[in-house]
């Protein structure tokens, strides 16, 4: 006998759901560098492009405090993943440097308005002036590796159909 709950994991055709379908999928044509497409509208950027205060300066800081930068396919960049269905509405950007740039202006902007906060994300008088260098000395990091898509996988060859084809593809 199905339980209810057995019920619940399916769609309105009766099929189970994915549990990794995109529930909000994106139709337009911005891509990741490495040609990933949008996932719930947002584009997560590569390991190179994201920075995090607390790998840097300690656990005592929380995960608010990081800046990252996401490469497009044709060029562009972008500062958060949030990609919108109107591409007038974004901010981009021509350069990683103008990008990183932009972020910790953001980010200082926010370590500013955090010391007079009282929630999980208070900066102490103490933290404050580390949180600050940290933001501006990691716009001068270089980018450790410049990404390369790689090249599209080769047609397969259909089966073959006689003998001499089989014998040709073994040489």
């Amino acid at each position: 006998m199905k339980t209810d709950r057995a019920r619940r994991h399916r769609d309105a055709t009766g099929e189970r759901d994915d549990p990794f379908r995109d529930p909000y999928p994106y139709a337009g044509q911005l891509r990741r560098i490495d040609g990933r497409a949008p996932f719930n509208h947002y584009l997560w950027p590569l390991g190179d492009d994201w920075f995090w205060a607390h790998n840097d300066l300690g656990r005592r800081f929380s995960n608010t405090w990081n800046i990252s930068a996401v490469a497009l396919a044709d060029g562009r960049w972008i500062v958060d993943g949030f990609v919108k269905d109107d591409e007038s509405a974004m901010e981009f950007f021509r350069s990683r440097e103008t990008a990183l740039r932009t972020a910790a202006a953001r980010l200082i902007r926010m370590i500013r308005r955090a010391r007079c906060s009282t929630g999980r994300d208070h900066v102490s008088a103490e933290d404050y002036p580390l949180l600050i260098a940290w933001t501006l000395e990691t716009i001068g990091r270089p980018a450790r590796k410049v990404f390369v898509a790689p090249p599209p996988p080769p047609t397969p060859l259909p089966p073959p159909t006689t003998l001499l084809e089989i014998m040709e593809r073994c040489l």
